[in-house]
């Protein structure tokens, strides 16, 4: 990271000798208007989401740390929330620039709880196998919960979610159990329910939610939706 904030003429310079603002309509507007479009935001939102980063970009120096994210939004730093932010982090660079941290947010925010669940059974499907199995399912509750210790009814909460008896739990029945157990997944639908409230508030977030899901369905993952688009101008 770098760069460092200063003043020009009164005015917060952000980057390269720009206001925030400035940077935003030289720099950022135009190449985003076509993303703006496709995820549901107005101009006028674009702008405001780029307000929120600036906010958030506590040194100025135009991107997002772990640190920053978490103290923005403040969220205590678990082993889960470092994965929640790894996810943003699309292009794995360990720090966001805006439009990194403009998808992913957009990403994690629009997800339904199926979607959501989804999300957190990808993050936990270490061999990418499709299905969890205990030893998963263990590292899902104790990141969820930032805790070391394995809970004594780990292996009574997996016989509970395998209802096909095989051994293993699949998406759907984390999914099943989710609704049946909401506390199970709690940390997790707390962290995005922060996120919507702090960043436009939760009505919008729902809105574009049901939006993606009409548009999209909820099998597309954002990459593809962004990869359509580029498809789509060609």
């Amino acid at each position: 990271m770098g760069g460092a904030c200063g003043k020009r003429q009164g005015q917060l310079v952000y980057r390269s000798g720009l206001t925030p603002r400035e940077f935003y309509e030289q720099k950022l507007e135009n190449q985003l208007a076509e993303t703006y479009e496709v995820f549901g935001l107005t101009e006028a939102q674009g702008k405001r989401f780029f307000d929120y980063f600036v906010a958030i970009d506590a040194d100025g120096g135009g991107t997002v740390d772990q640190e920053e994210f978490h103290e923005y939004f403040h969220l205590t730093m678990t082993p889960f929330s470092e994965r929640v932010y790894g996810a943003l982090d699309l292009q794995d660079t360990g720090e966001l620039n805006f439009q990194q941290f403009l998808i992913g947010v957009w990403n994690l925010n629009t997800l339904d709880h199926e979607s959501l669940v989804k999300y957190i059974f990808d993050i936990f499907d270490a061999d990418g196998g499709g299905e969890l199995d205990i030893a998963e399912v263990d590292a899902l509750c104790r990141m969820l919960y930032n805790t070391e210790e394995t809970a004594d009814n780990v292996k009574e909460v997996i016989k509970a979610m395998d209802t096909d008896g095989d051994g293993t739990v699949s998406l759907g029945e984390l999914v099943a159990y989710s609704l049946q157990y909401p506390d199970l997944l709690k940390p997790a639908i707390d962290l995005q329910a922060t996120l919507r409230k702090d960043m436009f508030g939760t009505s919008l977030w729902k809105r574009l939610s049901k939006r993606r899901k009409k548009l999209h369905g909820a099998e597309k993952s954002v990459m593809d939706i962004l990869l359509t688009l580029r498809v789509e101008q060609k």
